[in-house]
């Protein structure tokens, strides 16, 4: 799937096209989030408009919609759902005088000055988008409040819609009891060496709980990379991420040791290669880069990988570039701190 944005914050154009795994490197302010969040606004905005307002990791319910007319109604629905991904300040993220746009696949978003003008949705491509960027909202308590974020997308951002996808665990493990999924073996076998147990609710705390052999241990005495694996082991077992999700995962090397930075890695591309999920992954890591290059090519999958290089041309201005067939110049920006130190190692001996 082509996903493109036009003038929005940093990037006066930018394409990509979704494949298994699509990676995004770049420097820190570059606006490879930027990327993910309109990406995650659109395909949350598809699918909740083509199945009545409701948005949830529940696939159970999901049936395949007509296209949704552009309506007025309907283009404040979406403004929301993007102003809510963007902190309320939308309008600092369209451009003040040309018209923007997001287009995901067939459905196409237009915005004018923060306001969307038009919005026209095809049949959806996925039924369900998650955004993992901060696994400490597991940490919250699962109460009552949380179900209206489900039934009100338009209204909330993706950590909000996180923890609606965590509160319908909740609530389907205490009507129908616990019922885990069989992971495909790579991705179980990778999980299995990394994790020595799995997060589990406690209806007592009304909390989620890390149990390990006969132990259970409070989320906030876990380190947060632990938690991090942990709460993408909950969402694969529970089956919230599936052949028909689009998974967003900003910074997947965040707390991770070098050697599980290359485990992460294997687990997405696995996840790649034995479903349809598409998979987006935004790194400022040069061993996640590579693992997904070298894993991708080892697995058979590399044709469905996709890299592009994040490069900042101005002032507020950047440029989306594919790099798949040559990703040296991800390689040549991670490898700059090191021509810096070694800058400032020639400097010192010089004295």
């Amino acid at each position: 799937m082509t996903c493109t944005i036009t003038n929005i914050a940093r990037f006066a154009s930018a394409e990509l096209t979704l494949g298994g795994l699509t990676v995004l490197s770049g420097t820190n302010g570059s606006g490879m989030t930027t990327i993910a969040k309109a990406l995650y606004a659109a395909v949350k905005s598809e699918i909740a408009l083509s199945h009545d307002g409701r948005f949830s990791g529940d696939r159970s319910h999901i049936i395949t919609p007509p296209c949704v007319e552009d309506s007025p109604a309907n283009r404040r629905l979406a403004e929301r759902a993007f102003s809510a991904e963007f902190g309320g300040q939308l309008a600092n993220f369209t451009h003040p005088e040309r018209m923007s746009h997001v287009l995901c696949g067939a459905s196409r978003f237009t915005f004018s000055e923060g306001v969307c003008t038009s919005c026209r949705i095809s049949e959806p491509t996925f039924q369900n988008v998650i955004f993992l960027d901060d696994a400490s909202v597991i940490e919250a308590q699962c109460v009552e409040e949380d179900d209206a974020v489900a039934s009100r997308p338009f209204f909330s951002d993706h950590r909000q819609d996180l923890m609606a996808v965590l509160y319908g665990i909740v609530q389907k493990e205490k009507r129908e009891g616990t019922e885990d999924l069989v992971l495909e073996e790579t991705p179980a076998t990778v999980l299995e060496g990394l994790l020595g147990g799995r997060l589990a609710y406690c209806i007592e705390k009304e909390r989620f709980v890390y149990r390990e052999a006969a132990r259970e241990q409070a989320l906030c005495t876990m380190g947060s990379g632990n938690k991090a694996l942990a709460l993408l082991e909950l969402l694969l077992r529970r089956g919230c991420i599936h052949g028909s999700t689009f998974l967003i995962i900003d910074e997947p090397e965040a707390h991770l040791h070098p050697q599980w930075q290359i485990q992460m890695a294997h687990l997405l591309v696995s996840l790649a290669e034995h479903t349809p999920v598409k998979i987006l992954i935004n790194t400022k890591s040069p061993y996640i880069v590579e693992a997904v290059r070298v894993y991708s090519e080892v697995l058979g999958i590399a044709d469905t990988a996709r890299f592009y290089h994040v490069v900042e041309t101005g002032v507020f201005e950047s440029s989306l570039q594919d790099v798949s067939d040559d990703i040296s110049p991800i390689y040549e920006e991670l490898a700059e701190p090191y021509r810096m130190l070694d800058s400032v190692y020639g400097s010192a001996s010089d004295l």
